[in-house]
């Protein structure tokens, strides 16, 4: 999607999620998060693993997506792993360099350079995510089990934090 359609779908969902959230349809508003945060991760994800200028995955980092995810394709991974993944490299930034070429040792320090700007604020960020992302799975599964006068106040909480972590994902990856 180029990047005007792109702009234009965000200006579109957060409409939606604004709209939602003041005439409080909390579980409308969970979903639009949801999607909106399956997107900002991937762009996270790329933002720490590609590199600007001409767009070359790290082939160490390369190598170790594969291995975390067991996917070559990052679009279809779940958001736990993404997550995962996320906090592995913030936490384990120090790969063996020596047997990089110049090229790729380039590369990597320029992701490196990335991740120290802003790991201090993804690893918090991926923890409240993962909780939000659980409390969620846990209010769309358990939905017809749950009486209405519970379910209200648990939706309307978690859109609010949900909305809460999409703005702060976008300020991490506007820093990359």
């Amino acid at each position: 999607m180029d990047k005007y359609k792109l702009y234009n779908a965000y200006k579109y969902s957060f409409k939606k999620l604004k709209e939602a959230i003041e005439f409080e349809f909390y579980f409308e508003a969970i979903l639009i998060e949801y999607a909106i945060i399956e997107d900002r991760i991937y762009s996270l994800l790329r933002k720490i693993s590609f590199s600007n200028e001409n767009n070359n995955i790290s082939e160490s980092r390369l190598i170790l997506f594969r291995k975390l995810t067991n996917s070559p394709n990052s679009r279809w991974i779940d958001l736990n792993k993404r997550i995962d993944f996320i906090n592995f490299f913030c936490r384990n930034n120090n790969f063996d360099l020596t047997s990089l070429n110049e090229s790729q040792f380039i590369l990597e320090k320029e992701i490196r350079n990335k991740l120290i700007r802003v790991s201090f604020e993804i690893q918090p960020l991926m923890f409240r995510l993962s909780k939000w992302a659980k409390l969620r799975n846990n209010i769309v599964h358990k939905f017809i089990h749950i009486i209405n006068s519970e379910l209200t106040p648990l939706a309307k909480n978690l859109s609010l934090e949900g909305f809460q972590i999409i703005r702060l994902l976008d300020k991490v990856i506007r820093k990359l």
